[in-house]
């Protein structure tokens, strides 16, 4: 069902408008059963975008679809500076776009973070995932992004995805009996 992860330790979900975020794995079970909770881990990565810019303050996105039934309960990062993450709400699709039979979930860091600090880090992301109660194969997606910070919180309107399209996400399949 789970298998080792190896990552730096890392202080937070640090992202600015000049850099890049990535979801670079993704585990969890491959199986559950209907209504039930399951943990899913993200390992994510921060860089420098390709101009090798890494500077100004900014807020982590993270994005994850879901098939309608199943929620997503709470998210929390590793690292020295350990953390909950908070839900946002004023997101309208993510970078892929609506997909039928799915709805998007996002949540944010609580606070905006020096991007230059955590360049090539990797750290874990854990997500509590309710299962639908319905049985089948699901095809879940994860995005992480960044938003500049203005006046204390993230700018929607300048979040970027890395990546473009179906390259953005990671994806994996769970499947409810």
């Amino acid at each position: 069902m789970r298998r080792l992860v190896m990552s730096l330790p890392a202080a937070a979900l640090p992202f600015v408008a000049a850099s890049c975020l990535s979801v670079i794995d993704v585990v969890q079970p491959l199986e559950v059963r209907p209504g039930s909770e399951f943990e899913v881990v993200l390992v994510v990565r921060a860089d420098a975008d390709s101009s090798g810019q890494a500077k100004g303050p900014a807020f982590g996105i993270l994005a994850v679809s879901l098939p309608e039934g199943a929620g997503a309960k709470k998210a929390n990062f590793d690292g020295a500076a350990k953390g909950k993450l908070k839900r946002l709400d004023d997101v309208d699709a993510g970078p892929l776009g609506h997909r039928a039979g799915y709805k998007w979930a996002f949540f944010r860091t609580r606070e905006s973070y020096e991007m230059s600090a955590f360049v090539a880090r990797t750290f874990d992301v854990k997500l509590k995932v309710k299962a639908p109660k319905a049985p089948g194969d699901y095809r879940l997606a994860f995005a992480a992004g960044v938003a500049p910070a203005t006046a204390g919180a993230p700018d929607l309107a300048r979040l970027e995805w890395e990546g473009q399209g179906a390259e953005t996400v990671v994806t994996r399949w769970v499947t409810v009996k």
